[in-house]
């Protein structure tokens, strides 16, 4: 695909024009892209973060950032929304779950942390696909499990959860097949105890097998779902939505936060909670 003349001409003038911020800059260059090739927001995606890449003077996209810019350019259309469906968050249900769990209790829960990476990341993929484990949200390199467990991964930030069919590219459409969804819900600051909470309830919906801290304020939680019926898959969505779940983070091709990897801009290591 080519960007044609009008279009090259509209991002020439994106580039001129003196935006408010680096994420009007990126809406405006998403809008486009859609024009360009409409129907194809994964291809939207990926022309994005290689724009952004190759952009050095403006801030590096914060993770999701342009997943879920893309989702919202997507709903536009002559520029009103079309009615779509947004999760809503139960509170009441989040405040009861609460009651029962904490940081504490799925510690408990959990078996042995591996003692390193590799032995976690060698745990969650018993078979040897191709993955994309990355240093920053613009990292697109693929390679078989067993070529990423012959490096040193163990200041990397980010794992895609899910294997892919091969090296051409990590976006959606190229996933082989979805292993694990990843719960995260960064609306509730860095309370990790109410956090915890959800995740031990979902736990009750599909298996829970890593639980690891971003470095930050939110847990990514790891949920096998690979030989899980559909409708099983959708009910534990549902509730995680309810839960109050990010929903860029519970897409199959979404970037998650590695696994006891190390978080850059914080300088600190990403610590896991369980492991199964």
């Amino acid at each position: 695909m080519i960007v044609g003349n009008t279009a090259m001409a509209r991002l020439k003038a994106i580039a001129a024009k003196d935006y408010p911020s680096y994420h009007a800059r990126i809406r405006a260059t998403a809008f486009v892209f859609k024009d360009t090739w409409p129907g194809h927001p994964d291809y939207w995606e990926q022309k994005l973060y290689e724009a952004a890449g190759a952009c050095t003077a403006y801030r590096e996209p914060n993770r999701n950032e342009i997943e879920n810019l893309v989702d919202w350019v997507d709903t536009v259309e002559g520029g009103v929304e079309r009615p779509k469906p947004v999760p809503v968050a139960d509170e009441a249900l989040i405040a009861e779950v609460a009651k029962n769990g904490d940081l504490d209790t799925l510690k408990a829960m959990s078996g042995e942390i591996p003692p390193s990476v590799h032995a976690m990341v060698d745990g969650l993929f018993d078979d040897d696909p191709y993955l994309c484990i990355a240093n920053s949200v613009f990292d697109t390199a693929i390679k078989r499990k067993s070529d990423w467990l012959s490096e040193d991964i163990g200041r990397h930030q980010f794992l895609l959860p899910n294997p892919l069919k091969d090296t051409s590219s990590r976006s959606h459409a190229n996933v082989a097949e979805q292993r694990y969804m990843v719960f995260e819900c960064d609306t509730m600051g860095d309370d990790f105890d109410r956090q915890a909470a959800m995740i031990i309830r979902l736990n009750k919906i599909l298996p829970l097998v890593c639980a690891t801290g971003s470095g930050g304020k939110s847990i990514h939680g790891f949920f096998r779902c690979k030989n899980y019926s559909e409708e099983q898959k959708n009910i534990f969505l549902d509730y995680a939505h309810r839960l109050g779940a990010d929903p860029a983070t519970l897409k199959p091709g979404q970037l998650a936060r590695l696994p006891g990897g190390w978080r850059h801009d914080k300088s600190t290591e990403q610590e896991v909670f369980f492991y199964a």
